[in-house]
């Protein structure tokens, strides 16, 4: 058994903090120590507010969705809207092309391999824009777990360690639910 050398305020708050947590002096040590090595905090420099960083974190995933949203509005849903006014031209073209060509076979075959071109270099372009949106949601969703996951070490042994109050736990647990 080692003894750690503090001053005597000290050791009576870390004595009322262990009863309180139903812990020994030992486990909280320990338990700190897990805490401060998991979440990669310098106890010598602590953060100014748990909230506040909390905040933080919060304030950059509604950035991060905020983002996901304005990309979608702004580039994704135009060019579905113009692929889909497209792919109905197209069908309008391909229906009435027969009559407009009046039965001619070389000409309807130089069109139909021509919309069958377009409709390639449609379909490639769709599958291009929304690679793109996958791996964008892809990097957003990871970076959001990321977050979450840092939200909750900080929500866990943080409340190990007194550092948050009640009602930030309260809405955690409801967050998750």
């Amino acid at each position: 058994m080692a003894t750690i050398n503090v001053d005597e305020a000290t050791r009576e708050d870390l004595k009322t903090y262990c009863k309180k947590q139903g812990i020994t002096q030992g486990d909280f040590v320990k338990y700190t120590l897990a805490y401060f090595r998991k979440s990669g905090i310098n106890p010598a420099d602590p953060p100014e507010s748990v909230k506040e960083e909390i905040a933080k974190v919060e304030k950059r995933v509604s950035q991060l969705i905020g983002f996901q949203k304005t990309f979608e509005r702004d580039n994704l849903l135009p060019l579905l809207e113009a692929l889909t006014k497209t792919e109905g031209k197209i069908d309008q073209h391909f229906s009435t092309l027969p009559e407009m060509l009046g039965g001619t076979l070389k000409e309807v075959t130089t069109i139909s391999k021509l919309i069958a071109k377009l409709e390639q270099s449609i379909n490639s372009t769709l599958r291009n824009l929304f690679d793109q949106f996958g791996q964008t949601q892809e990097t957003i969703v990871k970076q959001y777990k990321d977050l979450t996951d840092k939200i909750n070490i900080i929500m866990e042994h943080g409340a190990a360690v007194g550092m948050t109050g009640s009602s930030i736990i309260d809405r955690h647990r409801k967050q998750n639910k």
